[in-house]
């Protein structure tokens, strides 16, 4: 944190409670002043998170006897005279989860893979595709009956390790492009593939003119490494972008954030990674919810 924000508003907005706390800079750390909590209220009958936060934060002002908002429930910023805050950070977990479909050539690698990048995200498979279960390539109708009833806002292509045969990876991607194509445009997901880095120039143009693609680093570079970050980090703006923004209220929100609105998943790993550099130790963390 810069040394100018001296009162932080922290907002944890889930699917059931709203979380809020207030922090300020002593010395040369933060201490907790006061928390507090309220029903979330993304669902019916609100349909608006920010009924929640602003709930949340009333409780807080009783709480800490500090106040935190003007008379038309906007902020009060800067911090003056023991009132307001300088900065908010917001995290949430109050959307849907990411719905992700996966395809690859095995399940017990490829898609194992995938399976553990999705994990550690706000992110949940709800179809599968692996050359070893038997996909039949000239059944498009089945392929595409699939994927629209997973109403998947990701499919995600991977792989083959880097250096590694070329035909499987893409004669699975030549029969998932068709499928898009014949797919409702409104229905085709976006395309991340994550698969042999070799093929990125000819799995491009099957899916560049059709969807929102990108290509990542190799899940599985190799057959001892795994590389899961760059996927999940991706899945992350994606929750955001599919997600989050779906939110009624959500806008209002984002635009008290001192930066860019992260899930609950994203925000819990990036402290577990604070922690380990910070203090040079080896981190095991543990979410319970």
């Amino acid at each position: 944190m810069e040394e100018t924000i001296q009162a932080l508003l922290s907002i944890d907005c889930g699917i059931a409670v709203t979380r809020v706390a207030l922090l300020e800079r002593g010395e040369d750390r933060y201490r907790q002043i006061a928390q507090a909590t309220a029903t979330s209220t993304c669902t019916p009958p609100w349909r608006n998170v920010m009924v929640g936060v602003l709930d949340a934060i009333r409780r807080l002002e009783a709480e800490s006897g500090r106040r935190l908002l003007n008379g038309d429930d906007s902020l009060r910023q800067p911090a003056l005279g023991g009132e307001g805050v300088d900065a908010v950070t917001v995290v949430v977990s109050a959307a849907e989860p990411l719905r992700v479909a996966l395809a690859g050539l095995t399940r017990d690698v490829s898609l194992a893979a995938a399976r553990r990048a999705l994990a550690a995200t706000h992110a949940v498979a709800v179809h599968q595709i692996a050359l070893d279960a038997g996909v039949v390539y000239d059944d498009v109708a089945r392929l595409i009956a699939g994927l629209q009833a997973a109403h998947p806002d990701v499919l995600l292509l991977t792989g083959g390790f880097d250096g590694g045969a070329h035909d499987p990876v893409l004669n699975l991607a030549h029969i998932l492009s068709l499928a898009l194509r014949a797919m409702p445009a409104s229905l085709r997901p976006h395309v991340l593939y994550a698969g042999n880095s070799d093929l990125r120039p000819q799995i491009a143009p099957l899916f560049g003119d059709i969807t929102d693609f990108k290509s990542l680093d190799n899940l599985t570079p190799t057959p001892k490494r795994q590389n899961l970050l760059p996927l999940q980090n991706e899945l992350d703006v994606l929750y955001h972008d599919c997600c989050l923004k779906r939110l009624p209220g959500f806008d209002r929100l984002e635009k008290w954030a001192a930066n860019r609105i992260v899930s609950t998943a994203k925000s819990f790993a990036q402290s577990i990674h604070f922690l380990s550099r910070n203090y040079n130790i080896r981190v095991l963390g543990a979410d319970m919810g």
